[in-house]
């Protein structure tokens, strides 16, 4: 740490929100936009597939 530097304070975790309230999605699912994936196998270590879409809105 440098000279006459403080530590860095720990951070406090962001507080999940649900979907009901996050204002983002309307509670529809994968219909309203959220991410649909499948298992690559049957084990959970085999991984998962998803594929997602983003867009921007340049004025926001």
């Amino acid at each position: 740490m440098g000279v006459g530097r403080k530590p860095s304070s720990p951070r406090t975790p962001p507080t999940p929100s649900p979907l009901s309230a996050d204002g983002i999605y309307g509670n529809g699912g994968t219909a309203a936009g959220l991410l649909a994936v499948t298992a690559r196998g049957s084990a959970p270590s085999a991984g998962h597939r998803g594929t997602l879409t983003v867009g921007v809105d340049p004025d926001a």
